[in-house]
Formats: structure tokens, sequence, C-alpha cells
């Protein structure tokens, strides 16, 4: 399924840099691109099947900060402290399986930790607002 490049696909991805107050070391006017999921033939594929995905296109993908067994303490292991991509606040993070699945409460599972410190950043209202 994903050794050619499909016919229908949809891969996800995310500026930084100079877009917002946190420019994650960019220049004024310049960003970059990380990727984060892929949908092939409407059906989003599992997370190593992205990973090799991208990695075989040479596309950049955004960091991990944790892989294995999910534990509701990793929450308050991995919200905090510093962006490992940059020398300011981490945004937070996202959690999803391994394999993909779908919930009956959530739908598919895929949830993201939102840092309450870059949430709460003086004068950064707008930005926490459109997370």
């Amino acid at each position: 399924m994903l050794g050619a490049l499909p016919n229908d696909y949809v891969l996800y991805g995310e500026t930084f840099g100079w877009v917002q107050k946190l420019h994650y070391e960019h220049t004024q006017g310049t960003f970059s691109i990380r990727f984060f999921d892929l949908m092939v033939d409407g059906q989003f594929v599992g997370y190593n099947q992205f990973k090799g995905w991208c990695w075989g296109k040479n596309l950049p993908i955004v960091p991990e900060i944790y892989v294995g067994p999910w534990d509701n303490s990793l929450i308050e292991k991995y919200i905090n402290g510093q962006s490992i991509i940059a020398d300011h606040i981490r945004e937070g993070f996202v959690v999803r399986p391994v394999v993909e699945r779908y919930s009956d409460e959530c739908g598919r599972v895929l949830l993201k930790a939102l840092n309450p410190e870059y949430l709460c950043r003086k004068g950064d209202k707008a930005d926490a607002l459109a997370h």
C-alpha cells in the first residue's frame, strides 16, 4: 500500500518558525515544516507506516517525545518544560497509538495535550485560542 506514491493520499504537516510568537530559532520571514500524519485512500495509516513512508521520501516528521506503553502519569512528565527543537517553552504533545484505531467515545484515537504555561503566556491570548 505504501510502496509507490498512492493515487489518493493526504500528507498532514505543520509549519513552524516565524509564524507565531514562538519562533523556533528561525529568522524573520522563515519557516519550516514537519509532517505528522498520512491518509491513503481515505484511511489513516499506522504510525510506523507513516514514519517509514516519510523517511523513504526524506520528509521531516515531528519529533518523538515518547514511544511505549501508555500511562496517564506520562502527561505530567511530558507536557511541561522546554521544547525539544528550540530554546523556549514546549507547546504540548500529541498522543496517538502505534496501530491506528477508533473509539466509540472520541472517534479516531489521536489526542493533543497542551502545556498550561503555553496557554497562559502573557500577551498570547490569540495564539492560545487558536489551538
